[in-house]
Formats: structure tokens, C-alpha cells, sequence
């Protein structure tokens, strides 16, 4: 995953995201937890228990990329400590730091 400060115009909360794009090479929970670790400078274990905010589960079947183009649209959004992760159905997640 790359970080790269970003806002391309979406009507997203803030523009200081820091924008990763998830592929298939990790679960989409894995991917969220490493994008949180890379924006705070610390270890992906260092990271609270994704499950304390959302079901990683579920989060990992909502956008679950598989052989056939998705059809699937939107975005889910949660906090993750002091963070805002913002997910799209296209693979981007947005993580916006604190206020």
C-alpha cells in the first residue's frame, strides 16, 4: 500500500486523508490496520484490536474482491482510535488524523 496526502474532490469529511488503495494481496482488515499504523508511525500490533470498532469479519465479505467485477458500490466509515478510516467499494481507504 502507498500513502499519499490526498483529496480528489469527493464529498469526504476532511481533506487531510492520507489515501492507501487495497488490493487482494491482504484482507481488507489487515489493509485498514496497516494504513492506520503507516498515518500514526507506529506497528501494525501496536494498533488497537480492529474488533473493538467493527466486526473485521464483515468488513472483509462488504467489499470482498473476487473473480467477477463487483457490482457493489458505496463506502462504510468508522472510527479506529483517534482516527476516521473511510473504506470505498473501489479499494481506496481514507484515514483522517485527528482534529
Amino acid at each position: 500500500m502507498r500513502d499519499t496526502d490526498y483529496h480528489n474532490g469527493r464529498d469526504d469529511y476532511r481533506s487531510d486523508a492520507h489515501r492507501f488503495e487495497w488490493s487482494d494481496d491482504a484482507a481488507l482488515s489487515i489493509a485498514v490496520i496497516e494504513a492506520v499504523a503507516s498515518v500514526s508511525g507506529r506497528d501494525p500490533l501496536e494498533i488497537e484490536p480492529l474488533n473493538r470498532y467493527v466486526d473485521p469479519d464483515a468488513l472483509d465479505d462488504i467489499f470482498e474482491h473476487d473473480e467477477a467485477p463487483s457490482t457493489a458500490r458505496g463506502q462504510i466509515s468508522f472510527p479506529l482510535e483517534e482516527y476516521l478510516v473511510v473504506v470505498h467499494s473501489d479499494g481506496e481507504i481514507l484515514v483522517y488524523p485527528p482534529e
